[in-house]
């Protein structure tokens, strides 16, 4: 189970308004709305960091597949 906190934040007027009217929409509570945007932001978070991760691996990869056909071709040359 998790427990809850208590937490006062002061944010623009604007955004309040954006906060009620998307509560509203949903019929959930601001808080459950505040909520969900932060997992929200954590889960985007997370997929950034997979993203960059993989690529990073996929550029590794392709260097040394390069490598491998590089030095395969010279081992081949030298038959």
């Amino acid at each position: 189970m998790t427990t809850k906190a208590k937490l006062t934040v002061t944010i623009g007027r604007d955004l309040v308004k954006e906060l009620d009217k998307e509560a509203k929409t949903r019929k959930i509570s601001r808080s459950a709305l505040v909520e969900e945007a932060i997992k929200l932001l954590k889960k985007k978070r997370i997929e950034e960091l997979l993203k960059s991760g993989y690529q990073a691996m996929a550029d590794e990869n392709l260097k040394v597949a390069e490598e491998t056909i590089r030095y395969g071709g010279e081992v081949l040359d030298e038959k």
